[in-house]
């Protein structure tokens, strides 16, 4: 499984920092503060497109990922 650390952000929500991993079936972001973590999977069939984006998460450029049941992130 390869991982990389990622900050990443839902819609308006504030963004979380935390790791991305990539398995055999699908992505998955783990995150957020201690007592607060957060786990997002998303089968690989359910991503409509990725691309990146001139949009930055504070000093970071960033890549926008569209999801069937996700939307954008």
């Amino acid at each position: 499984m390869e991982r990389y650390a990622v900050l990443w952000q839902e819609g308006g929500a504030a963004p979380v920092t935390g790791r991305l991993d990539f398995g055999a079936r699908s992505l998955t972001l783990h995150g957020g503060p201690r007592g607060a973590e957060v786990r997002v999977e998303i089968p690989y069939t359910d991503i409509c497109a990725a691309e990146r984006c001139r949009a930055a998460i504070g000093p970071l450029r960033a890549i926008r990922l569209d999801s069937r049941t996700r939307g954008s992130m």
